[in-house]
């Protein structure tokens, strides 16, 4: 018996509806979206690093 290759999984979470907060609420954190979109705090995540090519902040010294 072989293994069963998942090739898409079902998305939760809407991302234009994430980009549209994030353009409205750009200081929000991730726990406050992940709760506004009812996910886990990774998907916010993975959604802003993959998709939306957005990272932390960086300081610069």
């Amino acid at each position: 018996m072989s293994a069963t290759k998942v090739k898409c999984r079902r998305i939760k979470l809407d991302w234009k509806e994430l980009e549209k907060d994030v353009k409205q609420n750009p200081e929000s954190r991730l726990a406050d979206r992940a709760k506004k979109f009812g996910v886990n705090t990774t998907a916010i995540f993975y959604a802003l690093k993959k998709i939306m090519k957005i990272t932390r902040k960086k300081t610069v010294l």
